[in-house]
């Protein structure tokens, strides 16, 4: 047998040797006696050494403020928050043990212990005035920085902190990610260069000019309960868009989808919770489509109960990125646009915690986030708005500056300095959801009105579109849609244009499910192409009233007519009901640009009610420029419906889109009446246009002969029934033969020219 060694080891300061006379022992060795010397073996290893100590157990982790010093890329431990306190100092807030934080060498003070989980505190920061002492003993707050309370809050506590007039967000269940997008091969100009500066851009120029303060109005009223929409087929009252509410914070991003569907972004629902989501869109870039610009709002609101219009927070970031939407659907870019509606910022910024997420652990290269939150309150002299980037001591601060210098850039070279006064604060204030993608590491910036004038209405049923400002929201809104076109890199405008149609009886309560039509006319490679959804979902009411393609059934998806020439689509109106049971009801069609109308298109449409499905018989012809209808609200009322079975045909609605015809060609005059007395000059205009003519008249035809004025006449061209189908009409102008030359002969000529629609 082999001789079994054992090194000595000391037991009580003495050196022992757990086999003592191991040879002996060994050479005599049984089954048994081995058992014997194994089992000394295991209690003398078990029992401590002199200059040992036995394993403790592990520290709790303590949550504690850990004051910045040094590069926060040379902090060890991994933090949940980097924040800058009243007083100016930047901190981080940290989950470790306290072994860990004294190694670490930065100076700390823990403000819990043990710590819970991370989501179990939010920060909390006072923006409604008085919300600090109203809030009184009543939360536990664990450390107050002078700009923030952190509170260690469960769900209805931050719901009550948020009904008192604090923003709040919940701490991160992730560490933050300190990191930079991939940017390669910026060509000159670019934005997102340290000191860049763009040149002037007439493409950018006429964007700012499209965005008008009827149509923010006009989508406000729809989000903020002033209007009755529709929403998935059902007419609705959106009296509320608190995350929890359910059907009706569902009907607000219902209304969005179908927007955004129409012009063809492509959204998608994206769950955060169970039955509570983001809603998502994306217009694909060309050589640069790996790279990502978001532009984000959110759109739920509160008080959590009762009325809730959210018209500034945030209805007003809303609009702003649904704006961009609609201008952007026309354009293309270098870099990938997507758009962002989130829901659960209220809560503590859930749903774009999620969307960060998500695009971190895809990979995605996010190069910028413009997060619009509060636009719409301004009541001092100075049109202050602030965009709050990173502070200094985080390496991610330089591409916050880059976004909000082009905002900056973006006021002063589109003329917007009149409305707006933008301040950049390297504050790192985490109370919206732009510091869900700083938590990712990805570069944002937070735009929202002056904390100086903040909205006292906030988180109350008064905010409401009484108090909005609309030429500070709409310049906002300009100079947010210009930012974000110039952070993208546009490379040129798309002809394309989208109107919806709407018929319902506008009741909520009425039982009548309502149809929506979406045509769009797109270019799709070389082959524009004219394209209409009329396949919108099925209401769930047993009796609707829908728009669709004529003849009905057949579902119009792609129509071959080039936008260069005359688009002309057909609708039938029909009632549809799942008994055989007639219905009666009101009916008003509503009209809408999704996405603006082109300059160079004349937009018209005829409606026709049969008499036998009208109340009393009465016959409805009417006949409209979109243009003229959609600035006053769109809506187009008829007479009451009757009679409605199942497939019943009640009317038509056709729409015609034409090129505006300025070929002074197909400009001819005519002299009608005596000279003698009133000269009658008639003239042919293409119905829909807006223009300037001006009559002319000399003695002679002579080369240089002079040219004198005897009439200008202003005309928009109203369609009537006559024109509709032909698209011109012929125009009488009254002359006075006294204003004429005074020889036996005069000729006459008309100047044309054309107005902006």
């Amino acid at each position: 047998m082999t001789s079994l060694q054992v090194p000595p080891i000391s037991l009580l300061g003495k050196p022992f040797s757990p086999l003592g006379r191991a040879d002996s022992l060994v050479r005599s060795a049984s089954l048994v006696s081995l058992g014997w010397v194994l089992a000394i073996l295991v209690v003398a290893i078990a029992v401590p050494v002199r200059g040992q100590v036995a394993a403790a157990p592990a520290e709790p982790e303590v949550l504690a403020r850990v004051e910045v010093n040094a590069p926060v890329t040379d902090f060890p431990l991994a933090a949940s928050a980097l924040l800058r306190a009243a007083d100016g100092r930047d901190y981080l807030l940290v989950f470790a043990a306290r072994p860990e934080l004294t190694r670490a060498g930065w100076p700390f003070q823990v403000l819990d212990a043990p710590a819970v989980a991370p989501a179990e505190y939010l920060l909390a920061r006072e923006k409604r005035t008085g919300a600090r002492p109203a809030a009184g003993g009543r939360f536990a707050v664990l450390h107050d920085d002078g700009a923030q309370w952190l509170v260690k809050a469960n769900p209805a506590e931050a719901e009550a902190l948020a009904e008192l007039g604090f923003a709040v967000q919940r701490l991160g269940t992730e560490p933050l990610v300190w990191s930079s997008p991939v940017l390669t091969n910026l060509p000159a100009g670019d934005p997102l260069i340290p000191g860049s500066s763009r040149a002037f851009s007439p493409f950018l120029q006429a964007m700012v000019g499209q965005v008008q303060a009827t149509n923010l109005y006009w989508m406000l009223r729809r989000f903020c309960g002033n209007e009755t929409t529709v929403a998935g087929g059902a007419p609705c009252l959106v009296t509320t868009r608190f995350s929890y509410s359910g059907q009706p914070v569902r009907n607000a991003l219902q209304i969005a989808f179908e927007r955004l569907r129409a012009l063809g972004l492509n959204p998608q629902y994206q769950a955060w919770t169970t039955g509570i989501s983001n809603l998502i869109a994306t217009l694909p870039g060309t050589t640069r489509s790996n790279e990502f610009v978001w532009i984000t709002a959110h759109l739920d609101d509160m008080p959590s109960s009762g009325l809730a219009p959210g018209a500034d927070d945030n209805a007003s970031g809303s609009a702003a990125v649904l704006t961009a939407a609609s201008l952007f659907s026309q354009c293309r870019f270098e870099r990938t646009v997507r758009f962002a509606l989130f829901t659960g910022e209220e809560q503590g910024l859930y749903g774009s915690a999620k969307s960060a997420q998500v695009a971190k652990a895809a990979g995605e290269n996010i190069v910028a986030v413009f997060n619009a939150d509060m636009l719409a309150w301004h009541s001092k002299s100075l049109p202050t708005i602030e965009l709050h980037t990173r502070t200094k001591t985080n390496p991610g601060y330089s591409n916050d500056l880059a976004i909000a210098m082009t905002f900056t850039n973006v006021v002063a070279t589109y003329g917007l300095s009149a409305d707006l006064a933008p301040v950049i604060l390297n504050d790192a204030v985490t109370y919206s959801d732009h510091a869900s993608f700083w938590n990712q590491g990805f570069p944002a910036v937070l735009i929202e009105e002056e904390d100086g004038d903040f909205n006292p209405y906030y988180h109350t049923a008064n905010d409401k579109m009484a108090y909005v400002n609309w030429g500070y929201l709409t310049a906002a809104v300009r100079a947010s849609v210009a930012t974000v076109a110039e952070l993208a890199l546009p490379v040129e405008a798309v002809a394309a244009d989208a109107v919806e149609v709407v018929t319902s009886n506008w009741l909520t309560n009425g039982g009548v499910g309502a149809g929506s039509f979406f045509a769009r006319r797109v270019a799709t490679g070389w082959e524009p192409l004219s394209v209409a959804w009329s396949n919108a979902p099925v209401p769930a009411q047993p009796a609707w009233l829908k728009v669709a393609s004529n003849p009905l059934g057949r579902e119009l998806q792609t129509d071959a007519r080039p936008v260069t020439g005359e688009c002309w689509f057909d609708l039938r109106l029909s009632a549809v009901t799942t008994n055989a049971a007639a219905f009666a009801c009101s009916n008003s069609l509503r009209f809408d640009f999704v996405a603006p109308p082109l300059a160079d298109q004349i937009y018209l449409t005829r409606v026709r009610l049969v008499p036998e499905f009208t109340v009393g018989g009465q016959s409805f012809l009417c006949v409209t420029n979109l243009r003229e209808l959609i600035t006053r609200g769109g809506t187009l009322r008829t007479p009451m419906l009757t009679n409605l079975a199942g497939g019943a045909g009640f009317g038509t609605c056709d729409l015609v889109v034409r090129r505006l015809d300025t070929n002074a060609a197909n400009v001819r005059v005519e002299s009608r009446g005596n000279p003698g007395t009133t000269l009658t000059v008639a003239t042919m205009a293409q119905v829909g246009a807006r223009i300037v003519d001006e009559v002319q008249a000399s003695a002679t035809l002579a080369p240089g002969a002079a040219w004198q004025s005897v009439g200008t006449f202003t005309n928009l061209v109203a369609p009537d029934p006559e024109s509709f189908d032909r698209g011109w009409k012929e125009l009488r102008y009254p002359v006075n033969s006294a204003v004429l030359p005074g020889t036996a002969t005069h000729f006459l000529r008309l100047r044309r020219s054309w107005l902006e629609p």
